[in-house]
């Protein structure tokens, strides 16, 4: 059966460059371009264990320093090279079967070994890939060492986009006739009425040297886990060769994946063969109908929905791209609190998670593919993304690029065109589109696209609509407005942006209000994507340094609410409600005039100052309403109301002094199966408990129990500080700590201290849980060196072991891996020796890749494992067990069979 197991946990990196050795010799030249004979970082018997220890996802871009003379794309740090390396295990029952290393997303150009031998380049860091492992791969319980080598010393994309190894890794075990990587492609359509016929197309691949054939059942299983409809048919696939298979089958009134009620199927595919299942797939998919139309926007199943999307880039606070699951689906929710209900990848195929996520909170997603190219390597990334994520329900539309320049030209519309007609090929159930440039429309990218989509540019929105008027128009980048989380007054030297929804870049950009009205105002129009819904890392703006990451979020980089994010939801949440800013914090400005403003969804909105009224104003149709209020220490309050009665209120409140720390930990379940994060904010409170809107506190933590704290923020986008710290000082009143479980339940206490204030406590309990299925990384490994062996003798005068006269001191320096011997006849003996230290307290193995003689292994001189004569084999051998550090000697007597024999590949003490 198949089985695809989590490849994240127990990995080694370097970060920096390790020059490759320099190969002079005709022996070590010879010797370097043998299959399994690599030199270097990636060799098998490269000393790693001065290397970090570190799980996957990682980033290693967000652990590095900031500086201003560096690029301002990456956020002000270092790119560069990483190596990574993992040792790991397969059961001697994997040899009969298929085995590869697939990778979600690794940033970028990463090159893969595994034993030495290489496996190949993806240059990618966004579209996942995997390796076939089988032909390479150690079974029986000899070492595996995975390398990868990363580079992301080039750009993909303008923005910050982090290096490593950031998505997850996965081995995958199948039988050698399976289901192809995205083989399964479901295609539920409605026929009539609540009649729905399931086209199902499954790839299956025959990695066997002879041809075979196959059942293929697909039962289509409900929420309930009953099977509400299945197909069977039968398929031969020729040897070392793919086939695929059609079926068809008809769910009758199935529930539909909606944005209220997100409902998923699966399709429970399964091999058999002689009546045995061979393998399994299940794919999770949703019944659902989509429709852009020309001149109403867009409808899913049948009911008209406008876009309330947003663009995001993948980062976070505290771990940059590196974001676990838990996380993915908070930012989410997160977003949906504002009232998104589409998330647009911008600009690139986003982590698998964060799909499946879109598909369980009900979000509509645009799906979009890097570049602008026809190339081959292009249009197999490009084929990546769709087979790959097409049985996502909440997929609406891909998108074959972003704001290319040559769009409009006769280049770029072959180029398109190619693209268009191979995303069809691989998915003829949605739109496809490209998100078009403002300044270069014209025939080509938007003639060839399905929907029109472009960013800003409102006042060619309707030209757009005239040019084109068979088609839906979508845009894909709205406003752009810079906004920072709790500044009310503008400095540029500072890098500082006001709250007030007046500012915006570039400056085809617009204010938030601006465009809410223009969406609403022209109906063809079928919604947008806010640029964006989170701040981010990299291409600052509207300002350079010290700023290092965007402003234009409507949450800060932490996921915490700007004031945007209220007037977002006036516009996009049918809920009556009043926002007010700013703070009502202005010691020293008593008297001055301060600009008072209040989103609302309702019809009027009555602002007091200490009880007293000041005045009730109209709520125009931009749901801003503002007042000049000479400051004075007390309670701001508004009221909104709707139809004479009082529908929303809120308050600003005079705070006082920071005079405690308040933690607050979301979500309230968490499991310890090593991967679960709580997200946790810090407040600094008055003694009254108030958030205290101006409080930059320097906060440290500390934490007991079974978790670790993998990253800190504060939604500063200015903030030089490190995100990989044990501190970190508050912006504006909040800051956030990332604390992930280990995989051992229990109490788990994180301890939050400043100058001046009580420390204070926040209690965490992880739940017993399974963890996914792994592969465990080996608790110990050490590559055996310092080997000697002998000189040839003869059959009759070979020392034993044991004999006064044996003196392996003596004898010359080798490396086994490289020291085949040949002899001039079987009647000839050779020996190695080395010499070890056990670590104590470990049930230790002795693993030979390659030996090749009869003879055999010695352990203190005494026979311990006996070798045949025949071919070449494997060795795993139990050491001996001490409670203390134990010396070992290792002997390896080998008499010559077919002319040769000797240690021919590497050699590993590991437990």
């Amino acid at each position: 059966m198949r089985e695809k197991l989590l490849f994240d946990f127990g990995w080694k990196f370097f970060a920096g460059e390790i020059p490759h050795p320099e190969v002079k010799t005709h022996v070590d030249t010879y010797r370097s371009l043998r299959a399994g004979m690599v030199f270097g970082a990636a060799a098998p018997s490269f000393d790693d264990s001065q290397w970090a220890s570190i799980d996957l996802p990682h980033d290693w871009m967000i652990e590095q320093p900031y500086d201003p003379s560096l690029s301002i794309n990456c956020s002000y740090l270092k790119r560069g090279e990483g190596w990574y390396r993992r040792t790991f295990l397969l059961d001697s029952a994997d040899a009969r079967r298929h085995i590869s290393i697939e990778f979600d997303g690794a940033f970028r150009n990463a090159k893969v070994w595994l034993n030495g031998h290489y496996l190949g380049h993806h240059p990618s860091g966004y579209t996942s890939f995997d390796f076939p492992i089988s032909d390479v791969a150690h079974f029986g319980g000899l070492p595996n060492v995975l390398v990868v080598h990363v580079d992301a010393r080039e750009y993909e994309g303008w923005w910050y986009e982090g290096a490593g190894l950031y998505r997850h890794a996965w081995l995958v075990k199948t039988a050698p006739l399976h289901v192809a990587k995205w083989g399964v492609f479901v295609q539920p359509r409605r026929v009539s009425g609540e009649q729905w016929r399931v086209g199902i197309e499954t790839e299956l691949q025959n990695e066997n040297f002879t041809a075979d054939s196959v059942e293929i059942v697909s039962e289509i299983v409900a929420s309930d886990g009953k099977t509400v409809a299945a197909a069977r048919s039968n398929q031969r696939v020729e040897a070392r060769s793919k086939a695929l298979n059609q079926q068809e089958t008809v769910v009758e009134k199935p529930q539909l994946w909606s944005l209220e009620k997100p409902v998923l199927y699966v399709l429970r595919t399964l091999l058999l063969k002689d009546g045995k299942v061979i393998d399994q797939v299940e794919t999770s998919f949703g019944f659902r109908e989509l429709l852009f139309t020309p001149d109403q926007g867009f409808f899913l199943n049948g009911k008209h929905v406008l876009i309330q999307g947003t663009c995001n880039h993948q980062d976070h606070a505290g771990v940059g791209n590196a974001v676990p699951d838990m996380l993915i689906t908070w930012r989410l929710r997160q977003l949906k609190k504002a009232g998104c209900n589409a998330y647009r990848c911008s600009h690139n195929p986003p982590t698998p998670e964060l799909l499946d996520g879109c598909d369980r909170e009900g979000i509509l997603v645009m799906d979009e593919n890097r570049y602008l190219s026809s190339s081959p390597g292009a249009l197999e990334e490009l084929e990546s993304m769709v087979r790959r994520d097409r049985n996502h329900p909440s997929i609406i539309l891909w998108s074959v690029c972003n704001e290319e320049v040559i769009q409009g030209t006769e280049i770029g519309g072959r180029i398109s065109a190619t693209q268009v007609a191979r995303v069809k090929q691989l998915d003829p159930t949605r739109p496809v589109t490209g998100a078009l440039l403002n300044t270069a429309f014209g025939p080509g990218l938007e003639d060839n696209s399905d929907v029109i989509a472009v960013n800003y540019n409102v006042s060619n929105w309707g030209l757009l609509h005239e040019k084109h008027p068979q088609k839906g128009l979508v845009i894909t980048e709205t406003t752009a407005a810079v906004t920072t989380r709790g500044i009310y007054e503008e400095n540029a030297a500072a890098g500082w942006c006001d709250a007030y929804d007046r500012m915006f870049c570039p400056p085809q950009g617009g204010t938030v209000r601006e465009y809410c009205l223009a969406i609403l105002k022209q109906p063809f129009v079928a919604g947008g994507f806010v640029w964006s819904g989170f701040d981010y890392r990299g291409e600052p703006g509207p300002y350079d340094w010290p700023s290092v990451g965007v402003h234009l979020g409507f949450l800060d980089a932490c996921g915490f609410p700007k004031d945007s994010f209220y007037l977002y939801q006036t516009f996009w949440l049918p809920k009556p409600m009043v926002h007010l800013l700013p703070h009502w914090n202005w010691a020293g400005r008593e008297g001055e005039s301060i600009r008072v403003v209040a989103y609302s969804n309702c019809e009027k909105v009555e602002l007091f100052l200490n009880g007293k009224s000041l005045g009730e104003q109209t709520v125009p149709e931009d749901h801003a309403v503002e007042w000049s209020v000479p400051y004075m220490p007390g309670t701001l309050r508004a009221e909104a109301r709707q139809g004479g009665t009082v529908a929303a209120t809120t308050e600003r409140i005079t705070t006082g002094a920071p005079a405690g720390i308040r933690l607050k930990a979301e979500p309230g379940t968490l499991r310890a199966n090593a991967e679960d994060v709580a997200v946790v904010a810090v407040e600094i409170v008055d003694v009254q408990g108030r958030l205290v809107p101006t409080a930059d506190v320097l906060v440290k933590f500390t934490l007991r129990g079974p978790a670790r704290i993998i990253g800190v923020g504060n939604g500063n986008p200015n903030s030089h500080e490190s995100d990989k710290a044990k501190q970190r000082t508050t912006f504006n009143g909040l800051g956030q700590v990332l604390v992930q479980m280990d995989d051992k339940a229990g109490e788990i206490v994180l301890t939050a201290s400043a100058e001046g204030l009580a420390p204070v406590d926040l209690k965490i309990v992880s739940e017993p849980a399974k963890r996914r299925p792994f592969v465990p990384a080996l608790a110990y490994v050490q590559l055996l060196t310092g080997w000697r062996r002998s000189p040839v003798f003869e059959d009759d005068k070979v020392p034993d072991p044991e004999s006064a006269g044996y003196n392996p001191k003596t004898w010359a320096s080798v490396e086994p891996h490289f020291a085949f011997a040949n002899f001039l006849s079987n009647k000839q003996w050779l020996i190695y020796h080395a010499e070890i230290s056990l670590p104590a307290g470990k049930k230790c193995k002795l693993g030979i890749s390659r030996v090749f003689g009869k003879g055999a292994i010695y352990l203190d001189g005494k026979p311990a494992y006996k070798l045949n004569a025949g071919d070449p084999q494997y060795v795993s051998l139990d050491l001996p067990e001490s409670p203390t550090v134990k010396n070992l000697r290792i002997d390896v007597k080998l008499q010559a069979v077919y002319g040769g024999g000797g240690l021919n590949g590497w050699t590993w003490i590991y437990a």
